[in-house]
């Protein structure tokens, strides 16, 4: 591989680190030089430990919450045939993701001859599901926008779209969340409010640094230089992109509610079976507020976080806790299923010698 110079000039003469260049310099060095004290500690038998350790404390928690086997009779009713509706739905949602993410490529000036055909984008999603098992769903995001960075002009601008895709399932998770508050009595005040109002607040904040600001700043100099000026941030802020096309981000919203229809049906027919309060209307209710607090993961695959949120919201429609926890659990496998498929995707990937 022969290796080019370190930065590339941007528009504004900026230079910017080139990733791949950096990935192949850091091929090229011997092993561990490139890391610190934290990152050879992190990678060896201690990282292994503390890794095994965050996985398993949180399982720890859940099983001290309820009596497991009642949890495990509750679990055995749902059945293969339940199980295999919610994965063909969590699928599903991941399908119709990908569909989203190579909207939104595109509405970011992605070269379309690069960009990567559906059944990839999806492998990629697969891929990206087995990296977010842990720590969280962050490291996924980070290795689907890594993947499709050569269809921009400029690699960064792969994860701001990722970023807005991201946003984009939020806002069509807010939509859903908010047209089931419309019609719940028993859930127009209380936490699933206070979450939604937190989500709302985190969407047009978030909304408004990824698209409104760009769009500013490329219109008005003035704002870009001052933005710039701002500690930390502002050299990264100033730079980012505006989009190229609103309609295919328009599109992607609409994605992004089917989306998120196909992960509460995911959820909806695990949970019916256990629970004579599991109504369609009483899920219909519940689960857009469960994804929405959940959405951050906050501990390795959500452990403990989703459970929580389980017991506690669908307690507001009399759901018992031994039901709701068994749905939480089994939902989980379904996710754990996906990032079977994606590891398994990996091991093929490499087999090829291609990504």
């Amino acid at each position: 591989m022969t290796a080019g110079p370190a930065s590339v000039p941007t528009t504004d003469g900026v230079p910017e680190v080139v990733p791949e260049i950096v990935h192949a310099r850091s091929e090229a060095a011997p092993p561990g030089a490139e890391r610190g004290g934290i990152g050879r500690v992190w990678a060896g038998w201690p990282g292994r430990v503390a890794r095994i350790v965050f996985a398993v404390l949180p399982m720890v928690w859940v099983a001290r919450q309820v009596h497991l086997p009642t949890v495990l009779a509750r679990a055995a009713q749902v059945g293969l045939r339940g199980l295999g509706l919610s994965l063909l739905c969590t699928a599903g949602a991941f399908a119709v993701g990908a569909w989203r993410w190579r909207l939104v490529m595109r509405a970011y000036g992605a070269d379309r001859v690069r960009i990567p055909q559906l059944g990839t984008l999806l492998r990629y999603y697969f891929v990206s599901q087995y990296f977010a098992v842990l720590p969280t769903g962050v490291a996924g995001d980070a290795v689907r926008a890594h993947r499709v960075r050569h269809c921009f002009e400029h690699p960064r601008t792969s994860y701001v779209a990722l970023f807005v895709e991201r946003l984009s399932g939020l806002v069509g998770l807010l939509l859903v969340a908010g047209a089931a508050l419309q019609i719940s009595p028993v859930l127009a005040h209380g936490p699933v409010a206070y979450a939604l109002d937190v989500g709302l607040a985190l969407a047009v904040a978030f909304g408004t640094l990824a698209i409104a600001l760009p769009e500013w700043t490329a219109r008005h100099p003035r704002l870009r230089a001052a933005v710039a000026r701002i500690p930390i941030v502002g050299s990264v802020l100033a730079r980012i992109p505006p989009a190229q096309s609103y309609a295919l981000l328009g599109r992607a919203l609409l994605g992004s509610v089917a989306t998120q229809v196909l992960v509460v049906l995911s959820i909806i027919v695990i949970l019916t079976p256990l629970s004579a309060a599991a109504t369609l209307r009483s899920c219909a209710f519940v689960v857009p507020a469960i994804i929405l607090v959940t959405y951050i993961p906050l501990t390795p695959g959500g452990l403990g976080q989703r459970e929580a949120a389980f017991v506690q919201l669908f307690a507001l429609v009399h759901v018992e806790r031994e039901a709701a926890l068994a749905a939480s659990l089994l939902y989980f496998s379904t996710l754990l299923a996906v990032s079977a498929a994606g590891g398994l995707a990996l091991l093929y990937e490499r087999a090829r010698g291609s990504s």
